[in-house]
């Protein structure tokens, strides 16, 4: 059982050290990204969603991005009834009215629309 342990821990230190990057054809120049951490710089930006959607979730870095299918569905769907999408912190995509009530999207044909 310590022969078990200390090769798990051997295994974890061998595999935790930084190796050189091979894959660099410059030798002079640094690595892309550092190994073992994020890149420096800011984050990626969001896409610019337009003037129909609005919310907490969007353009900040802390938030989960919405699904971008899902997003070009509910502005489909803003544009076409007058109404408001709201992006949530965690990600979630509502239709509101512009007093940001959610709003059951409905057509002439009584067919409800979801995102």
């Amino acid at each position: 059982m310590k022969t078990f342990i200390l090769f798990l821990t051997v295994m974890g230190v061998v595999s935790a050290q930084q190796l050189p990057n091979t894959l660099n054809q410059n030798a002079g120049a640094p690595a892309a990204t550092p190994v073992g951490g994020a890149a420096a710089g800011p984050a990626p930006a969001q896409p610019n969603w337009g003037p129909r959607a609005y919310g907490p979730g969007l353009n900040n870095i802390y938030a989960l991005p919405p699904h971008p299918l899902v997003m070009q569905r509910a502005i489909q769907i803003a544009n076409n009834f007058d109404a408001l999408v709201r992006v949530d912190v965690d990600g979630d995509v509502t239709l509101t009215d512009k007093f940001g009530q959610e709003v059951d999207i409905v057509d002439s044909f009584g067919r409800e629309y979801d995102i």
